[in-house]
């Protein structure tokens, strides 16, 4: 109904929307981008029934779904666009603390359930305000969570379909009982229990998800960005010490890549000296096995991509100190360490014996992960939006 979408056809209000997301930094395809709205409208529409790929390419499958969603055409954009924006404005970006689209499909339904049951009241402003800002402080409170831990806990990995279809039947379920719900204050009650129940359900997935995240190879510790990026952002020293040292103070202009607190070359030239003389009993080749330790989580960190450690043979010492903070005496070594959860023999780690590293290393993983554990159970939440 080309009369609801200011006489534009699909197609272009499609690629129109695909432009908005692009430029709230979801750089996504057309296709997923009617793959998203497919989702919203199995919800809200289908009765949490989805298409699949071949429906998509039927016409009498797609027809009702391009009815309900010109009719709402509005809000299926104000949906999309204030998720978006939302998740743009906590420095999330996609593809680089999620990869879903899945989980924002989810999220976009969510939203346009409460704005179907706006719209079917004809709230004054004033009301209106008040739903968009009790929207905003539930996405405040779960979005993060939800775009990463749904990841973690590999939802959107294995048997996609499947539990795509379960998150669609119960969120339809909570949609159409919102029919029933006299005000606001009970719509967003409703919506509020029904996504922390979600962030429930998969919590203990998402803390064996988080546990099996490792790298063997130097190359690999990418894997480790959206932790170390989460954990930076928990604990407010923490954050202060590694904005200030690191750059990290724009969400906007993010350019960090993960990089070795122990660079990779200075932990080679140390197992090659144990091996000139090996431990009582502990083989070379036992000593060869060293070697991925070095990329263990608790030797990483977030550092702009202009530097890099793992490509030295120097002490991370030897890099802070010509950091401009640390040569103008605004930090110390030792304070920056400390609030990163580092120890001087690891910062300063040119004469530390591998067995102390070793430790270290797996210390400070366990320290990580730990912390990670309570921002997936929601007892720790990020810092850095009120300190900015």
């Amino acid at each position: 109904n080309t009369a609801r979408t200011q006489n534009h056809s699909a197609k272009v209000c499609v690629e129109q929307l695909a432009r908005e997301l692009e430029e709230l930094l979801v750089p996504i395809s057309v296709e997923d981008v009617v793959s998203a709205i497919s989702f919203v409208w199995s919800v809200s529409f289908n009765s949490g029934k989805l298409l699949n790929n071949d429906d998509l390419m039927r016409g009498a499958a797609i027809r009702p779904m391009a009815a309900n969603v010109s009719e709402n055409w509005p809000l299926v954009e104000e949906a999309a666009t204030k998720v978006c924006g939302h998740a743009r404005d906590r420095g999330l970006r996609f593809r680089e603390q999620y990869q879903s689209v899945n989980a924002l499909a989810y999220l976009w339904a969510w939203y346009f359930a409460a704005l179907r049951w706006r719209q079917g009241r004809g709230l004054n402003e004033l009301d209106k305000d008040s739903m968009d800002k009790s929207l905003a402080g539930i996405l405040d409170l779960g979005m993060d969570r939800w775009l990463v831990c749904s990841q973690w806990a590999g939802v959107w990995a294995s048997a996609s379909a499947q539990s795509l279809g379960g998150y669609a039947t119960r969120l339809a379920s909570c949609a159409q009982a919102l029919a029933n719900k006299p005000d606001v204050s009970d719509v967003i009650a409703d919506l509020k229990q029904h996504l922390e129940s979600e962030l429930k359900d998969l919590e203990q997935a998402a803390v064996n998800g988080l546990a099996a995240i490792n790298a063997d190879d130097r190359h690999q510790v990418r894997t480790y960005y959206t932790a170390l990026w989460l954990w930076n952002r928990l604990e407010q020293n923490r954050w202060k010490k590694a904005r200030l040292a690191l750059r990290e103070e724009s969400r906007r202009q993010n350019h960090l890549d993960v990089d070795h607190i122990v660079a990779c070359d200075l932990w080679q030239s140390k197992l090659d000296m144990l091996k000139t003389k090996p431990p009582t009993g502990v083989p070379v080749e036992k000593i060869d096995e060293l070697v991925p330790i070095v990329n263990e989580l608790g030797n990483c960190m977030l550092l702009e991509k202009n530097f890099n450690i793992s490509k030295s043979n120097k002490p991370l010492k030897n890099f802070l100190e010509n950091v401009h903070e640390f040569k103008l005496g605004e930090l110390t070594v030792n304070e920056w360490a400390t609030a990163l959860a580092l120890s001087m023999p690891q910062v300063d780690s040119a004469n530390t014996p591998v067995a102390e590293l070793r430790t270290l290393f797996n210390d400070r993983t366990q320290a990580i992960r730990s912390d990670l554990e309570q921002f997936v159970r929601g007892t720790k939440t990020r810092v850095d939006l009120e300190l900015n």
